[in-house]
């Protein structure tokens, strides 16, 4: 009977290696003692819940990327929410600043939170997969905070500061919170991986460079109603919802073995936050995604820019509009990555964040020098922004690596933590640099020193944040290690 235990655990472990599905069938004259049963029984339940490789990467990653269009759309239509508050429903500027600055500080608790929540889930669904129906919750709050009913000024703020917080902190940050744990359970394949972010984020891209452009002319067909806003938002909202739930409805995640569920249940938080700090390589691409984040929300210095330097506001859509090309870099990113490695693909884009600020520091207001500079700015941004998922599942995998446990939520509860972080630093940089300066907007002519900072915000910061992305990456030296972390694992190599 031991003999027979061992033959089949030998042959467990050479068909899960390859890949292949295993059917056994046990003759009615064998007896096997519970114990054996049990143990083989248990490695035939891991095999048959292993995922398999995608066949088609291509309609993967198609499927994949409607979640993310959902998410991104909500997320850039959101960023209307100070000019609806203000110019629609006429609350305090200063008042909206706050409410959402108050929801900003909530939203990066909730991110360690949603972590130890996705790491104690357990459902026939899997642990990612359920919540990515938050998107129905995210556009449905979303239609009710563009349709204000009327009311005093005290009942408007707490309308939306709840709208706000139940739209950014909760939902979106559960359906972002999970979302790299849903693509580690879809598929193990690590280069498939890399092909569907890429794929999704060039598709995501275009649709979202695409909403971006209609958006203005949304907004003036609005005309600060707020029966036309709520129209507007529910007839973009209703479609969205649909979209992203393709990706719920048609990729299915891996779900836990008994073993895996039992051990993810005995996982205190205490042990979780330990594991969690042993892993070095997930705060350096913390680091890493905050800069990156507070690069990309210095972007809004192209209007100040364009306005106070170049002396035509009009040309900044001309030079952004360079930002058409992304879906195209984006689709060779996989080949790329596979020849210089994921680690490699982004420091040559912070290589291209420096190089931005030369040649926009020799361009000045020449136009063709500016496209190029922006060119290269959105080429430092790209690497780390598509590819995000594939260094978490490393980190996630190292974790494993390292303990034996899964804390696959909290592990990714970091990045998502960071690159809130980023965006609140970036709007309270360029609120205090300028300040400092005297900006003062009401003036046709702005001082040196307001001229300044916005040459320093605009054409400076970015390249220094790209040499300090630089230098931290050179710790960064888990790739190299992945191939035996996989195979120590259990999982294929790339």
């Amino acid at each position: 009977m031991k003999s027979f235990g061992k033959t089949l655990r030998q042959n467990c472990e050479q068909i899960r290696k390859n890949g292949a599905v295993l059917f056994v069938t046990f003759n009615a004259g064998i007896s096997i003692s519970a114990n054996t049963y049990y143990e083989e029984e248990h490695i035939l339940e891991e095999i048959h819940s292993t995922p398999a490789k995608p066949r088609k990467v291509g309609g993967f990653a198609l499927k994949w990327s409607t979640g993310a269009i959902s998410i991104t759309s909500a997320a850039v239509y959101l960023t209307y929410i100070q000019y609806f508050c203000t110019n629609v429903v006429k609350m305090d500027t200063v008042l909206v600043g706050i409410l959402i600055m108050a929801s900003k500080i909530f939203d990066g608790i909730t991110d360690v939170l949603v972590g130890f929540i996705v790491d104690k889930t357990h459902s026939k669904l899997g642990k990612g997969r359920p919540y990515n129906l938050s998107i129905v919750a995210v556009w449905g709050f979303m239609i009710a905070l563009f349709s204000m009913p009327d009311m005093s000024q005290t009942w408007k703020a707490v309308y939306v500061v709840t709208g706000f917080t139940l739209i950014t902190s909760v939902f979106s940050t559960l359906f972002l919170g999970s979302e790299s744990v849903y693509l580690r359970r879809s598929t193990d394949d690590a280069q498939a991986r890399t092909k569907i972010l890429a794929i999704s984020g060039a598709v995501g891209s275009l649709f979202i460079i695409s909403l971006s452009i209609a958006l203005p002319i949304l907004v003036g067909l609005a005309q600060d109603t707020v029966r036309g806003w709520s129209i507007i938002t529910t007839c973009l909202g209703i479609p969205l919802i649909a979209i992203g739930l393709i990706r719920f409805f048609t990729i299915k995640e891996k779900p836990d073995t008994v073993e895996e569920e039992k051990i993810a249940r005995d996982t205190t938080v205490r042990e979780s936050v330990s594991m969690l700090f042993r892993n070095k390589y997930i705060f350096l691409i913390g680091v890493v995604l905050l800069i990156n984040s507070l690069s990309n929300n210095l972007t809004v210095m192209n209007t100040y820019y364009f306005k106070d330097i170049v002396g035509n506001i009009n040309l900044a859509s001309a030079v952004s509009a360079v930002a058409l090309l992304s879906p195209l870099v984006v689709a060779f990113f996989p080949g790329l990555s596979k020849r210089l490695g994921t680690t490699g693909l982004v420091r040559i884009g912070m290589m291209c964040g420096v190089l931005s600020t030369v040649v926009r520091l020799i361009g000045k207001t020449n136009i063709p020098l500016l496209i190029v500079g922006n060119l290269l700015f959105t080429l430092s941004l790209l690497p780390m922004q598509a590819l995000l998922n594939v260094f978490v599942i490393d980190c996630m995998q190292y974790t494993q690596y390292q303990s034996g446990k899964r804390i696959d939520g909290v592990v990714a509860s970091v990045t998502n933590f960071c690159g809130k972080i980023g965006i609140a630093l970036a709007s309270g940089i360029i609120g205090v640099v300028m300040g400092k300066a005297g900006y003062d907007g009401s003036l046709a002519q702005q001082s040196a020193s307001a001229l300044n900072s916005i040459i320093f915000l605009y054409a400076i910061l970015p390249g220094v944040l790209s040499l300090l992305s630089l230098l931290i990456l050179h710790f960064y030296k888990l790739e190299k290690q992945m191939p035996k972390i996989r195979e120590a694992i259990g999982e294929p190599p790339q």
